[in-house]
């Protein structure tokens, strides 16, 4: 409405100026606008419409992701992949040396991070059941405190004991809440339930059932997740506080300049998560920089076609100002038609954009 107001507002207050007699003098030139170019009109405005929805959209969606919760925190955590088996094996000097740090909070392994979990098995309540119950489950191998690390937080039961060959052979695991459902507990029936997979040897208890994370992209719903401790790490989470954050980073690097033979590099988790949307982001800044030329275009040409339109109507223009038309009944004059454009190329636009965006959301 507003680009009708404008496109119509300039040739309306430059024609205001012109001398009364010299515009009833004056015969109009060309021919009136023809239905081909209010249809071009219409439809240039239709489809910047069309893509200027969708990019708000599109930056709508991802201000939610990027808010939402996961279930799980991600500000002030720091990862490192473990390429050094140095590292592995004195993890536990260099856990409690990064503690003694005031300003490193927790320090937690795991075989995966919270949002990429990738290995995979599957599961039955009932180690002589039917394969026909089984249930795919992701797997998440940590030690006991990378749930205090990423805040999982726990709903019903106890969180796992230490891991060693003793506690490892009882086969104790945490599932989540979609874990419970599909298996058809609540959280607190599912406590105490046996679980066995492929291999007879992996009977565990479940002991405890964390609330639901996203375990990948938020594209994906909420998968089943199993929670067990495993000597085993590929990575370690350290969570830091506010304070000096530059120079806990140095001391976190310094610490492990012993262990290691190759560049360590830390990244932030929050940064990891946005990696996930990589794609979706380049796709919102490509339709952002279309739908800019696009509305640019429709603009000139609604702008060309007012001008146009105001220099046919020069004559009559003129004999209103003779009348004593004001300013502001001239710009009524100009406009009315434009908005006419305006107001049917964003009805045309609405049906479309909300069926793309509908498809897109999906």
């Amino acid at each position: 409405m507003g680009l009708g107001l404008l496109s119509g507002s300039y040739p309306a207050l430059v024609l205001s100026s012109f001398s009364p007699i010299k515009g009833v003098k004056t015969t109009a030139s060309g021919v009136r606008t023809s239905r081909g170019q209010r249809a071009i009109i219409v439809g240039q405005y239709a489809i910047s419409m069309i893509m200027v929805t969708g990019t708000l959209i599109m930056y709508q969606q991802f201000q939610f992701i990027r808010h939402r919760d996961l279930g799980f925190a991600k500000d002030q955590i720091v990862t490192l992949e473990v390429e050094d088996s140095e590292i592995r094996d004195h993890f536990e000097v260099i856990k409690n040396e990064w503690l003694s740090h005031p300003n490193v909070l927790g320090v937690g392994c795991s075989q995966n991070l919270p949002h990429e979990v990738r290995s995979a098995t599957v599961i039955n309540d009932d180690p002589g059941g039917s394969p026909d119950d089984d249930l795919p489950i992701y797997r998440l191998r940590t030690d006991t405190d990378f749930l205090a690390v990423y805040d999982l937080q726990l709903i019903a039961g106890r969180l796992l004991p230490p891991s060693s060959p003793a506690t490892d052979s009882l086969g104790y695991c945490l599932i989540n809440q979609t874990a419970a459902a599909a298996l058809g507990f609540s959280p607190e029936e599912a406590i105490g339930q046996p679980l066995t997979d492929n291999y007879p040897q992996n009977y565990r208890t479940i002991i405890g059932v964390v609330r639901d994370f996203h375990l990948h992209s938020m594209h994906l719903p909420i998968s089943p997740v199993l929670i067990e401790t495993r000597p085993y790490f590929q990575y370690i989470s350290v969570q830091i506080g506010p304070e000096n954050m530059a120079e806990t980073m140095k001391f976190l690097t310094r610490s492990l300049g012993a262990y290691s033979h190759y560049p360590v590099e830390f990244q932030y988790m929050d940064q990891r998560l946005a990696a996930l949307y990589y794609t979706d982001t380049q796709e919102a800044n490509l339709f952002h920089t279309f739908s800019s030329w696009a509305l640019l275009i429709a603009s000139l040409g609604l702008f060309g076609l007012a001008a146009l339109n105001a220099q046919q109507r020069e004559k009559e223009i003129g004999i209103r100002k003779v009348l004593g038309a004001s300013v502001a009944s001239l710009l009524t004059l100009i406009t009315g038609s434009f908005l006419r454009l305006v107001l049917l190329g964003f009805l045309l636009s609405v049906p479309v954009a909300w069926l793309l965006m509908q498809r897109w959301l999906e």
